[in-house]
């Protein structure tokens, strides 16, 4: 299909496209201060309100005061009202205190977002008009118009201390999916080519390079978390047996056993082992999929927010947290159950047995196990030394009389050698059943707006799985697994951990079903399939905890008034509609 205008529109289109960039240049202006600091932000008033950009203040002795720089945004309407153009980014506050100086900067998201979009309209028409723009040009300068309106108009993408809405995932995703409009309109076989050529990297078979580089980036990516917050994850895998039995300290007595320099143990040990876990539990969900493909719905399924994805978005609870050594040993039960290496997947039930002790949650894995394993040789003995190892590690668990005594210790012994790291990890411990529930009740069941926006993450993270079909087929067993980690969301806050661990018992079940028959992702439309698994896999992820807003940036982390994504999304499924009706393809 083949898109020219006539003399008369292009001459049209050429005059809109100098008039919005003289507006812009004109609002460029007006936004942003050139010269050097102007003014002391201790001298800064209500009269020096709007008329200077955070560049221009002069912030001369916060290194000597210790303070440190907290920007928030003061939102405008200037659309509306135009007297606050004038105030677009620039400096409406400031509150001088310690240790904390706070800032408030005009920030108007319709006037950037309307901004946004008309640049990207008039670029997308220019191309299409002329036959002499070339397709990698276009996505060139797609980027770097995205970059310079991002840099100028978000404070967001401009100033690292913002919350952050607009990240730059999300920048990438919409400019892929506004040059997949060009060439779907420009030039559609080249884009199937395109497209085809991506999901081949993938489906049927994963390329060679993704075992390692996935995995490896995963990995690596922990380790910056761990880098950024430390202090829990070392409170965490220093617990040990050394004062005595307590849940969680098996991996705490195995660094025990291996160095008794605590430091050493902190910063070279653990971070091996963060990064190890991470990427042997990438490498085994990659290693399923590619020995049990069976839809390029599965693509999106293993990258998703709630599942390798969870381990690339989520940082508020930090790196390695203690489920992954459970669901390590599921993983390789699964596979080498799925290529019936005996050995191995006995190795993995062992493994899970042992993890019970490095975190409880693990209790949770051992139905999936049995599951996985009924048919199996030896199953009779798995079964009955996992009942045996269970009963051992609750009726420790459930002896509490020296943990007060060992979580002093702990703090005492261990948690001091560290300036300022606390003993966060002392105080759970000493938390028992009731005192959970209690928690539970007084943060999830007091207010209902948990459980719906939690419930809008479950959606989201099943929706894979529902498409594909596998839970309307498996219904009793989907139900079993809900039931059986139901206890997980009753005694503890930590919902995004434990619809992530959801997400995985399901997964794998899906994929150690080798049975079972994909019937409903037929299509050979694969552009349609990267836009929507783009949009899946970008514009959400889930919380670690703790989320009760139901504003839609915590459900998509996209702005609602973000028309410049929203718009060719329509374009993609009007296309579509209208291809089935024709019944053509692309």
């Amino acid at each position: 299909m083949k898109t020219v205008l006539s003399g008369k529109y292009k001459r049209t289109l050429l005059i809109i496209f100098f008039i919005y960039l003289v507006l812009l240049s004109f609002l460029i202006s007006l936004s942003f201060g050139l010269s050097e600091a102007l003014i002391d932000y201790k001298e800064f008033g209500i009269e020096d309100r709007c008329q200077y950009s955070l560049n221009q203040i002069n912030f001369y002795d916060i290194q000597e005061a210790n303070k440190k720089i907290i920007v928030y945004k003061d939102y405008l309407t200037s659309i509306f009202k135009l007297d606050q153009i004038t105030c677009v980014n620039k400096v409406t506050e400031i509150q001088d205190g310690w240790p904390e100086i706070r800032i408030k900067v005009g920030y108007d998201n319709s006037l950037f977002q309307l901004l946004k979009f008309f640049g990207f309209s008039i670029i997308l028409l220019l191309f299409i008009s002329n036959e002499k723009l070339h397709k990698q040009f276009s996505l060139i300068a797609l980027i770097l118009f995205s970059l310079f309106i991002n840099f100028m108009f978000s404070s967001d993408f401009r100033n690292p201390e913002f919350p952050g809405f607009y990240t730059y995932e999300f920048l990438i995703l919409e400019v892929l999916v506004i040059y997949f409009v060009y060439l779907k309109i420009k030039n559609p076989v080249y884009l199937k080519t395109l497209t085809e050529k991506i999901i081949g990297i993938f489906f049927p078979n994963l390329n060679k390079y993704i075992y390692l580089i996935v995995p490896a980036f995963v990995g690596l990516l922990n380790l910056n978390k761990f880098n950024k917050k430390s202090f829990p994850v070392i409170q965490e895998y220093l617990i040990s047996y050394e004062f005595g039995f307590v849940r969680r300290g098996f991996l705490g007595t195995l660094f025990n056993l291996i160095s008794d320099d605590i430091f050493s143990i902190a910063y070279l040990y653990i971070p091996i082992v963060i990064f190890l876990i991470h990427f042997i539990y990438t490498y085994l969900i990659l290693k399923i999929y590619d020995y049990s493909t069976k839809s390029p719905i599965d693509i999106i399924l293993i990258f998703s927010p709630a599942l390798i994805g969870h381990q690339i978005y989520t940082i508020s609870g930090g790196p390695a947290n203690k489920e992954i050594f459970g669901l390590i040993s599921v993983l390789l039960i699964a596979y080498y159950s799925l290529i019936n290496n005996k050995r191995l997947y006995i190795l993995g039930a062992v493994l899970l047995n042992l993890s019970i002790y490095i975190h409880e949650v693990n209790l949770f894995l051992i139905f999936l196990m049995l599951y996985m394993l009924r048919n199996k040789k030896y199953f009779i003995f798995v079964a009955f030394s996992t009942f045996t190892n269970l009963i051992m590690f609750l009726y420790n668990y459930f002896n509490t009389e020296n943990i007060n005594y060992i979580a002093d210790k702990l703090c005492s012994e261990y948690y001091i050698n560290f300036q300022n790291m606390g003993c966060d990890k002392s105080y759970y411990l000493r938390q028992d059943f009731f005192s959970s529930l209690e928690m539970v009740y007084s943060t999830v069941f007091a207010d209902n707006k948990y459980f719906l926006v939690y419930g809008a993450y479950l959606l989201l993270a099943l929706a894979p799985l529902l498409i594909n079909g596998f839970i309307v087929k498996n219904k009793l067993l989907t139900f079993i697994v809900l039931l059986n980690i139901f206890p997980l969301f009753v005694t503890a806050i930590d919902w995004g951990r434990w619809l992530f661990v959801l997400l995985n018992m399901l997964t794998i079940l899906y994929f150690h079903s080798s049975s079972y028959e994909n019937t409903n992702i037929k299509t050979t439309d694969f552009v349609n399939l990267i836009v929507f698994g783009l949009s899946y896999l970008i514009l959400w992820r889930v919380p670690y905890c703790c989320v009760d807003d139901l504003n839609i940036i915590y459900l998509l982390r996209v702005n609602k008034l973000n028309i410049s994504y929203f718009i060719p999304i329509a374009f993609f499924v009007f296309s579509s509609y209208k291809e089935i009706k024709n019944k053509k393809l692309i």
